[in-house]
């Protein structure tokens, strides 16, 4: 046990530990350096979780815009016209919503002040989703930072990109959800097999989408693979595509219900979530539609499509990774039968 080390990965944790005044003891100090050795937390770029409590120079600001940004949208998407001009004039008319803002910062200053005895005792690894010189790009940057250096990002510093800032702000309460399953990334390929008809998802070099019965064959037209988007492009809401391997086209669906394949790059058809759901199954989601992934018999032929009854089994959907060779397989197979002849040979000997 004396050689036994332990370290910690978080993500997007906020500031935990607190210490008063300037001066740390000598075995504070040593408890500080070993935590930083030894933990990280993953923080994605301007999410104000991170910055609570111990950097109100942050997430004031910040809380005043999350705050505007989900007002204006709950305001945008609820009442008719005239009921959403009266509200939007009661909450913002005359800058009430600034005249707020400075009332809470000037009865919480003692507050505040005293929050900045927090800080982060891990390493901080900062994803930047572009360069400050160079602006939006295609690739995340990560940063490592001590608390220190991480209380020198401001929230405004990026005011030479004023369109960048209006979307950072306006999705600032979904940034929080970034990590770590909103990353953009790719998966591995894998086959989508339809629990009820026991069937995989294909798609071959063209656009038709359908179902196959599983063969010995193994075919680059049953596989997929998940792909994220950055979050400038789409907001983080979980949604992927899923890429044919066949075609390179993504997974669509059309107004009708039809699923089809595109390549599109502004459809919006083309993104699903994923619903977990019994005995590792799960339901893909349209964004589009609402509806779910299912298998519909047309004419006696098996037509993909999407579905809203959602409690319906035909939207079961597994995962298969791709399989062996078949001489992999076959070698993998009779080492466990040459296996299993052993073990009982041995257990007649005893």
């Amino acid at each position: 046990m004396e050689k036994l080390e332990v370290s910690t990965v978080a993500f997007a944790a906020p500031m935990v530990f607190y210490h008063s005044g300037s001066l740390i003891s000598e075995a504070t100090r040593c408890v500080f350096d070993q935590l930083f050795k030894q933990s990280i937390n993953w923080v994605f770029h301007t999410d104000v979780i991170p910055r609570l409590p111990g950097h109100p120079e942050f997430w004031l600001p910040a809380s005043r815009d999350l705050v505007a940004n989900l007002a204006k949208r709950t305001v945008a998407e609820t009442g008719n016209r005239i009921g959403r001009a009266v509200t939007w004039k009661l909450l913002f008319g005359d800058g009430r919503l600034d005249l707020l803002f400075q009332a809470f910062v000037k009865h919480t200053r003692d507050t505040t002040e005293a929050f900045k005895g927090y800080r982060h005792t891990s390493k901080l690894y900062v994803l930047f989703p572009y360069n400050v010189d160079d602006g939006p790009s295609g690739a995340f940057e990560v940063e490592e930072m001590d608390h220190f250096s991480f209380l020198q990002h401001s929230y405004t510093e990026q005011d030479d990109w004023q369109d960048i800032q209006a979307v950072e702000s306006e999705f600032l309460a979904d940034f929080h959800t970034v990590l770590p399953r909103n990353m953009a990334r790719t998966h591995g390929y894998f086959r989508l097999k339809h629990l009820d008809t026991d069937e995989y998802l294909a798609m071959g070099t063209g656009s038709e989408v359908r179902m196959t019965p599983p063969l010995d064959c193994d075919s680059d037209d049953w596989y997929f693979r998940r792909v994220r988007v950055p979050w400038w492009v789409r907001p983080p809401d979980g949604s992927f595509r899923l890429e044919a391997k066949s075609s390179g086209k993504w997974l669509s669906v059309r107004s009708d219900g039809c699923v089809v394949g595109s390549d599109d790059q502004e459809c919006d058809e083309q993104y699903w979530r994923m619903h977990a759901g019994s005995d590792h199954s799960f339901r893909l989601e349209s964004v589009a539609l609402g509806e779910f992934l299912t298998v519909c018999e047309c004419n006696g032929v098996d037509q993909v499509c999407v579905y809203g009854e959602t409690g319906h089994e035909s939207h079961e959907w597994r995962i298969r990774r791709r399989r062996l060779p078949s001489s992999r397989a076959s070698e993998v197979n009779g080492d466990e039968a040459r296996g299993n002849e052993d073990f009982r040979s041995e257990k007649k000997k005893k």
